[in-house]
């Protein structure tokens, strides 16, 4: 059977673009060097975990959708910094 990547994604994106518009008042993730951004993931992953041990589905959701959006800093990040040593 052939996964389905695009339908994986599009829940995916989803979440993580509403927990994106809802800390749009927090301060630009931009600003913050790989190190900082790692820590928040770690954090983030803490909060997933104690989520999936405590929280509701919705819960787990919001944190999931948390940790995905560190990742894809972390990924933009890097990305950023490679282009950069070039």
């Amino acid at each position: 059977m052939k996964r389905n990547y695009g339908e994986l994604l599009v829940h995916a994106n989803t979440a993580m673009l509403e927990k994106l518009n809802e800390n749009e008042h927090k301060p630009s993730w931009e600003e913050y060097n790989l190190n900082e951004l790692i820590l928040l993931l770690k954090e983030e992953y803490e909060e997933l975990d104690y989520s999936l041990l405590f929280g509701t589905l919705a819960d787990t959701r919001r944190e999931a959708a948390d940790v995905a959006n560190y990742a894809a800093m972390i990924i933009h990040k890097c990305d950023m910094l490679i282009k950069e040593a070039q």
